[in-house]
């Protein structure tokens, strides 16, 4: 069996874990000098692995011995693709050269534990680490041991292995779960979730399927009672909760609350699953600690299409569902009337009282539960700032997918307003990138709107569809271009978004940048192979736009790409006539010296001269008649240009236009 293949060992797999997770933070400090390889170690971190072994594998090419070393740790993990102990061993040989002290300590532990390796060659690279000035190494040497040797191996790397085992679980990395093993088995987080649970919470079914194969067990609950069937009840696909029933799990389990699988799938407002778990078995009357059925909880949270599945079956309710008596947002600093009717937990998620909190959860205390006025306490932790709480929220499975009395998300508000932390946090727990209820706006759009590169930047990384449009059609890219934010548009168009896609008025991001003016938008756009002449639903295109709009520069920029110089709208307005029926006298400057043709009539039989006396621009006329327009055409009422100019009281144009 070749190299290639071969699978590491348990130790091997902690020394990459470990190595790769100190690499990724204080080691690699340093050499964040260089944009490239902080992008590189950025997408490490979110588990962005095609780019990341794209720019890694650039930089190793070029030399750079930080790349090299962790594109061999990438190799030795298996990370982003198979393990490849060949690869992994010829980087890091590469990097020790260039007296890396991490590479020539891992590169040792490799050797020392890898069959019929010199273990003279193991030795002579620890002493290079410990020379270097390597912490791990210089212990090892005093102490006589072996690099990463078992007293070594310690809670630690059981910590780090964890870790990188439930965002395998939520990203759906089986590369990376198989190299685990069977502690897959027993894994848990710091509430008692399971790695079955992580992936279903994701909705992440290629974990999930692969966890079950491996024999992980589909009814263990965490510590609030809470089992991957009824995380998996939550999701989009039906095939989640599928999975697990062709497992045999336990159907009428309850968690602390008294709810069942089918609970959480009417407060998602999963149809789909609804049925499927009543077709399982689960009982529609089921009453949870405060006394709601499933109907109930789908009422409580407006979950319409639950709701109507839900009375098809024949499920009643038990609970009165009157409409909120008070709208409007909570004010944490502001005690009083307004928190009348929220519950303890609601009041502990305001103050960021986390003990409190966790003692209610513990105690059965509903996560789900809204405020009178329609937040959930997801929504509540986010308002008040309270990032512990949030992490504790979602840790207990609060809902994230969840909507606000007004359609609105957790992670598309923390992305609106550029909460970088709440979105960390959210991404981090397995909440989608893309997640949004309704027609809301996705959360990178959300971002783009409100001019949060950093948001953008990062909800990219963890995956966002780039090109996701709201209900009008309007992409991310569409957005920066309008609010002519260079930076974004960058961002975007290095993640392939589409400069030809057009929202529901045939606009695309070269339309609104040309509107905007944005000329260095107008360069990154054309250069992405932006479709010069689109046109929009009344037939403008770029150039019209910019020429309406009297951008010379944009006009002139369009124009070297080739734009149609006399294209037509659907009213047979050319550019050369809406600039000059604005007076933007620049540009039709520069339209006439492209040799714009200058006694087209549009469908009113107007020219661009009778558009330029209209709109009293003496430069513009003149401009025009010394390119040979002609001052007798007249339009559909039979007016000269002159006729025009001194019915609108210019005078002093009327005359020059007779030549007096």
């Amino acid at each position: 069996m070749s190299a290639r293949h071969l699978r590491p060992s348990a130790r091997l797999v902690g020394l990459a874990i470990l190595s790769l997770s100190l690499v990724c933070g204080t080691a690699i400090a340093a050499a964040a000098k260089t944009d490239a390889l902080e992008n590189a170690r950025v997408a490490l971190r979110v588990r962005d692995y095609p780019t990341a072994l794209s720019r890694l594998q650039q930089l190793a090419n070029a030399g750079n011995a930080e790349a090299q070393l962790l594109l061999g740790l990438t190799h030795l993990n298996g990370v982003g693709g198979p393990v490849d102990g060949a690869q992994a061993e010829s980087w890091l040989r590469k990097s020790a050269a260039q007296n890396n002290a991490a590479a020539a300590y891992v590169l040792a532990s490799l050797l020392a534990h890898k069959p019929g390796a010199p273990a003279e060659e193991a030795k002579a690279l620890l002493h290079q680490a410990a020379k270097l000035g390597y912490p791990a190494a210089i212990e090892d040497v005093r102490l006589g041991r072996d690099p990463l040797s078992a007293e070594r191996v310690g809670l630690a790397e059981s910590a780090l292995r964890r870790d990188l085992a439930f965002n395998s679980a939520r990203h759906g990395d089986v590369a990376t779960l198989a190299v685990l093993g069977d502690e897959l088995k027993t894994m848990r987080d710091d509430f008692g979730a399971t790695l079955l649970g992580a992936a279903a919470a994701a909705g992440s079914q290629p974990a999930l399927q692969f966890l079950l194969e491996r024999g992980c067990d589909p009814a263990l609950a965490d510590n609030f009672g809470v089992t991957p069937l009824m995380l998996a009840s939550q999701a989009e696909s039906a095939e989640l909760p599928r999975l697990l029933l062709a497992r045999g799990v336990p159907v009428a389990a309850v968690d602390t609350a008294h709810r069942t699988a089918l609970f959480y799938a009417a407060r998602a407002d999963r149809a789909d699953n609804v049925a499927l778990l009543a077709k399982a078995g689960v009982r529609l009357d089921t009453p949870d600690s405060r006394e709601y059925t499933a109907l109930d909880a789908a009422l409580a949270v407006d979950a319409a299409a639950a709701a109507a599945q839900l009375r098809a079956l024949g499920a009643k309710t038990l609970a009165a569902h009157a409409a909120p008596s008070r709208a409007g947002k909570f004010d944490a600093a502001r005690p009083g009337e307004i928190y009348q009717g929220w519950t303890t937990l609601a009041l502990a998620a305001a103050r960021n009282d986390t003990d409190a909190a966790q003692k209610l959860l513990a105690g059965g205390a509903d996560v789900e539960g809204r405020t009178a006025q329609g937040d959930t306490l997801l929504h509540v932790a986010l308002h008040s700032g309270s990032d512990e709480m949030l992490k504790l929220l979602l840790g207990a499975h609060a809902n994230p997918r969840q909507a606000d009395r007004r359609g609105r998300t957790v992670l598309v508000l923390a992305a609106g307003t550029g909460h970088i932390d709440a979105v960390n946090i959210l991404l981090g727990a397995g909440v989608n990138a893309d997640s949004r209820a309704g027609d809301e706006a996705t959360p990178l759009l959300a971002a783009v709107r409100a001019g949060r590169a950093e948001v953008v930047e990062r909800l990219l990384e963890a995956g966002a569809q780039v090109d996701a449009a709201d209900a009008h059609g309007e992409t991310p890219l569409m957005a920066a271009a309008t609010a002519a934010n260079a930076p974004v548009v960058r961002l975007l168009l290095a993640r392939n978004a589409s400069p030809r896609t057009a929202d529901q008025h045939g606009e695309t991001a070269l339309w609104r940048a040309a509107r905007a003016g944005a000329v260095d938008i107008t360069q990154l756009l054309l250069a992405a192979g932006a479709e010069v002449d689109a046109a929009d639903n009344e037939g403008r295109t770029a150039l019209m736009t910019a020429s309406a709009a009297g951008y010379e520069k944009v006009a002139a920029l369009l124009l070297d790409s080739r734009a149609k110089l006399d294209a037509r709208t659907a009213d047979g307005d050319t550019p050369l006539l809406l600039a000059a029926a604005r007076g933007q006298d620049e540009v039709v400057q520069l339209l006439v010296r492209r040799k714009a043709s200058v006694d087209l009539q549009n469908h009113d039989g107007d020219t661009a001269l009778l558009a330029a006396s209209r709109a009293g621009s003496t430069a513009a006329t003149r401009v025009l008649r010394a390119a040979g327009a002609s001052t007798s055409l007249r339009n559909g009422k039979r007016a000269t240009a002159t006729d025009i100019a001194r019915d609108r009281g210019f005078s002093g144009l009327a005359s020059e236009l007779e030549g007096k």
